[in-house]
């Protein structure tokens, strides 16, 4: 089992683009929307102040709705598909995930496990924060922080 605690995260604004996809295309889309973001926040002058994220709003069979953003100090007026977003202060169990992302179920599942035999009962949300970039460390580093709400 992995090292997981509970805490009760604080609101963070964010700019953000949501969108449903199949789970096939979760990494292009996310790739899109960063490289929209970053030309968005630099036109407008708006500086990242912690990780990138994704948030999934619901996971279901074949198709995903999730928010990609990075944290922001400021408000802004959104444009186009980007808008502010704010991730919630809520009750989360949290966790990192270290290796590559094709592995992030395994974590999930064992933070489940978790979960339950600790009395808590998961809620359909979560977010995941990317703590380094792949191509600058090798996959087996890739450190994933884990957010899933907790009821």
């Amino acid at each position: 089992m992995g090292e997981y605690r509970v805490i009760t995260t604080e609101e963070q604004p964010s700019a953000a683009i949501r969108e449903k996809v199949r789970h096939a295309d979760i990494a292009a889309a996310i790739g899109r929307a960063y490289g929209e973001l970053g030309e968005f926040m630099a036109r407008r002058g708006l500086r990242m102040v912690g990780p990138p994220f994704v948030y999934y709003h619901s996971w279901t069979g074949d198709e995903t709705d999730l928010e990609c953003g990075f944290p922001v100090e400021e408000p802004f007026e959104g444009e186009g598909r980007i808008r502010p977003f704010t991730l919630p202060s809520v009750k989360v169990v949290t966790g990192v995930h270290v290796g590559p992302y094709h592995r992030l179920m395994e974590t999930y599942s064992d933070m489940e496990r978790w979960m339950r035999s600790q009395g808590y009962e998961p809620s359909g949300r979560m977010w995941e924060r990317y703590l380094n970039e792949p191509g600058k460390v090798p996959d087996e580093k890739l450190m994933t922080e884990i957010f899933w709400e907790i009821r």
